[in-house]
Protein backbone atom coordinates (compact mmCIF):
# COMPACT_ATOMS: atom_id res chain seq x y z
CA UNK A 1 0.00 0.00 0.00
CA UNK A 2 1.28 3.84 -0.74
CA UNK A 3 0.10 6.79 0.99
CA UNK A 4 -1.98 8.81 -1.79
CA UNK A 5 -1.50 12.72 -1.49
CA UNK A 6 -4.87 12.99 0.04
CA UNK A 7 -3.26 11.25 3.09
CA UNK A 8 -5.29 8.24 2.62
CA UNK A 9 -3.66 4.73 1.92
CA UNK A 10 -4.84 2.91 -0.71
CA UNK A 11 -4.01 0.77 -3.60
CA UNK A 12 -1.52 2.35 -6.37
CA UNK A 13 -0.02 0.64 -9.06
CA UNK A 14 3.71 1.65 -8.71
CA UNK A 15 5.19 1.48 -12.30
CA UNK A 16 8.71 1.29 -11.93
CA UNK A 17 9.41 1.93 -15.74
CA UNK A 18 11.05 5.45 -14.91
CA UNK A 19 13.88 3.42 -12.72
CA UNK A 20 13.91 0.94 -15.16
CA UNK A 21 15.26 3.98 -17.23
CA UNK A 22 17.53 5.26 -14.81
CA UNK A 23 19.59 2.27 -14.25
CA UNK A 24 19.78 1.61 -18.59
CA UNK A 25 21.11 5.72 -18.71
CA UNK A 26 23.74 4.75 -15.73
CA UNK A 27 25.00 1.55 -17.92
CA UNK A 28 25.20 3.88 -21.05
CA UNK A 29 27.96 6.34 -19.06
CA UNK A 30 31.46 5.95 -19.18
CA UNK A 31 33.07 3.79 -16.51
CA UNK A 32 34.48 6.56 -15.25
CA UNK A 33 31.33 8.77 -14.65
CA UNK A 34 29.41 5.36 -13.22
CA UNK A 35 32.14 5.39 -10.30
CA UNK A 36 32.03 8.94 -10.37
CA UNK A 37 28.35 8.95 -9.54
CA UNK A 38 28.26 6.41 -7.06
CA UNK A 39 31.10 8.09 -5.13
CA UNK A 40 29.39 11.37 -4.66
CA UNK A 41 27.70 12.72 -1.74
CA UNK A 42 25.00 14.44 -3.70
CA UNK A 43 22.81 12.32 -5.79
CA UNK A 44 22.44 12.99 -9.25
CA UNK A 45 19.75 11.88 -12.27
CA UNK A 46 21.61 9.49 -14.63
CA UNK A 47 19.22 9.97 -17.30
CA UNK A 48 20.76 13.93 -16.98
CA UNK A 49 23.98 12.88 -16.99
CA UNK A 50 23.77 11.26 -20.26
CA UNK A 51 21.42 13.54 -21.46
CA UNK A 52 24.44 16.05 -21.04
CA UNK A 53 27.21 13.48 -21.84
CA UNK A 54 25.22 12.49 -25.33
CA UNK A 55 25.09 16.21 -25.92
CA UNK A 56 28.62 17.16 -26.09
CA UNK A 57 29.87 14.09 -27.07
CA UNK A 58 28.08 14.66 -30.59
CA UNK A 59 30.03 18.02 -30.91
CA UNK A 60 33.40 17.34 -29.21
CA UNK A 61 33.97 13.30 -28.79
CA UNK A 62 33.76 11.01 -25.88
CA UNK A 63 37.01 12.01 -23.76
CA UNK A 64 36.46 15.54 -24.15
CA UNK A 65 32.45 15.21 -22.64
CA UNK A 66 33.68 12.37 -19.94
CA UNK A 67 36.31 15.10 -18.61
CA UNK A 68 33.40 18.02 -19.22
CA UNK A 69 30.91 16.21 -17.31
CA UNK A 70 33.12 14.93 -14.83
CA UNK A 71 34.12 18.20 -13.86
CA UNK A 72 30.71 19.25 -13.49
CA UNK A 73 29.69 17.19 -11.34
CA UNK A 74 32.23 17.81 -9.19
CA UNK A 75 31.40 21.39 -8.92
CA UNK A 76 27.90 20.84 -8.24
CA UNK A 77 29.05 18.77 -5.76
CA UNK A 78 31.12 20.79 -4.34
CA UNK A 79 28.74 24.12 -4.60
CA UNK A 80 26.08 21.90 -3.04
CA UNK A 81 28.13 21.11 -0.18
CA UNK A 82 29.26 24.88 0.24
CA UNK A 83 25.81 26.26 0.26
CA UNK A 84 24.69 23.02 2.80
CA UNK A 85 27.70 24.38 5.29
CA UNK A 86 26.78 27.91 4.79
CA UNK A 87 23.70 26.92 6.05
CA UNK A 88 24.14 25.22 9.13
CA UNK A 89 27.09 26.86 9.58
CA UNK A 90 30.35 24.61 9.56
CA UNK A 91 31.20 21.47 8.07
CA UNK A 92 34.37 19.99 9.53
CA UNK A 93 35.70 19.38 6.20
CA UNK A 94 34.67 23.04 4.39
CA UNK A 95 36.16 24.86 7.57
CA UNK A 96 39.82 22.46 6.79
CA UNK A 97 39.71 23.43 3.23
CA UNK A 98 40.38 19.54 2.43
CA UNK A 99 38.35 17.35 -0.46
CA UNK A 100 36.58 14.39 0.34
CA UNK A 101 37.87 11.12 0.92
CA UNK A 102 37.60 9.33 -2.56
CA UNK A 103 38.18 5.21 -3.32
CA UNK A 104 40.94 5.26 -6.08
CA UNK A 105 40.83 8.13 -9.03
CA UNK A 106 37.51 8.40 -10.27
CA UNK A 107 37.14 11.46 -9.01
Amino acid sequence: MIASAGNSVGARKFSDAAAGESWRAFDRLPPILRAAMCQLASDFCATDILRSFDKIRLKHGETIATRAVLDALLRNEREEIEEFAAEQGYLPHVAAGVSILRYGRAA
